[in-house]
């Protein structure tokens, strides 16, 4: 075999071996384990391009907290160590309560985190968490908690299918998948999944809303919320991005 030949196969050989590596690992992750929390900021994970930044309300709401949350099911178990992310509701208006800045995407993403809801008085809270080109005010692609799970493409909910219901103090295993169906310019289709099962994506559930984002690119994560009483409360822990459903689960 001619020797540019076999340089060539192994360079293909190679870029492919490295891509798949890098497919099955996180972009960036979250456990909140060594957190440091400053006025307006927090510190904490790794992979991202920023600190979260709080916002309005959420310099006073959101804190991190000695809270464990665990998931375990058919072959997927996530722990999310001794400490998480909480919200506790002081009012009822719509706020972005923080947003974190990430390496830009431009393809398929994946969102996983554990969440708990608590102390909430009727079905009508409603939280969302996902993905922005980085100047809107609310996530154009993520999933919202409002009785139940909804995946949300743009920022209307209208005509989302639901899946799973939100129960009080069930922590819950969520994942999002955001992509460029059919080879659209702007993300257009965003998938969520409610305590999976498997590792193989296509053994899960899934709730698919199929609209056009908006946007072409991701550039950072919000957390969202509405129609909260005092004293509702919203845990998270285990956050990580990746470029695959393994990637974000292991």
């Amino acid at each position: 075999m001619p020797m540019l030949l076999t340089r060539y196969l192994l360079m293909m050989t190679l870029s492919v071996l490295f891509a798949t590596v890098s497919d099955a690992q996180p972009i960036a992750s979250d456990n909140f384990e060594s957190a440091t929390v400053a006025e307006g900021a927090i510190s904490s994970g790794e992979g991202f391009a920023g600190s979260w930044k709080l916002m309005a309300e959420g310099k006073t709401d959101l804190t991190v907290v000695e809270k464990s949350l665990t998931y375990e099911a058919g072959d997927i178990k996530v722990d999310g160590g001794s400490r998480a992310l909480q919200y506790v509701a002081s009012e009822d208006k719509i706020r972005v309560l923080a947003t974190r800045e990430l390496p830009v995407q431009t393809d398929t993403t994946y969102l996983s985190f554990l969440v708990q809801p608590s102390n909430s008085q009727d079905g009508n809270d409603f939280f969302q968490f996902g993905f922005d080109a980085g100047k809107s005010s609310s996530p154009n692609a993520s999933v919202v908690m409002q009785g139940k799970f909804y995946p949300r493409s743009n920022t209307a909910l209208g005509g989302a299918p639901s899946i799973g219901s939100v129960k009080q103090d069930q922590t819950y295993l969520v994942v999002l998948k955001v992509e460029h169906a059919e080879n659209h310019a702007n993300y257009n289709q965003v998938t969520v999944f409610v305590n999976p099962t498997s590792l193989d994506e296509s053994a899960n559930k899934p709730a698919v809303q199929k609209r056009n984002s908006g946007v072409s690119e991701i550039k950072r994560l919000l957390i969202r919320k509405a129609f909260t009483e005092k004293s509702d409360t919203f845990t998270i822990d285990a956050i990580r991005i990746g470029k695959s459903f393994e990637s974000v689960l292991k």
